[in-house]
């Protein structure tokens, strides 16, 4: 599995566009359903910090260039990402939990 870190901030004037931004991405996604792919968006509680991960399955390539949805969003990022567009980061998995119900 591949992990993918997205981590940002932006001015607080641009929470508000970025959420738009994320939830339209995210209809998208759903309309397209890529397989394969887990994707969450955070904001990090009441600040203007902006977290994405992306959780892709062995063997499968990052569907979200090809879905229009996600491209919008990712413009939205790099224009108003505060310092240079964020740059995806791969991270390591070194533990995992997976609890099931009772």
């Amino acid at each position: 599995m591949t992990t993918l870190l997205l981590r940002y901030h932006v001015a607080d004037e641009d929470v508000q566009t970025l959420v738009r931004a994320v939830e339209a991405a995210f209809v998208g996604l759903a309309k397209a359903h890529p397989k394969g792919l887990r994707f969450t968006y955070y904001r990090v509680a009441d600040t203007a910090e902006l977290v994405g991960l992306v959780e892709l399955d062995d063997g499968v390539e990052n569907p979200l260039p090809a879905v229009e949805a996600t491209r919008q969003l990712k413009a939205v990022v790099d224009r108003v990402a505060l310092g240079a567009p964020p740059v995806p980061v791969p991270l390591q998995v070194i533990g995992r939990y997976e609890g099931q119900g009772r």
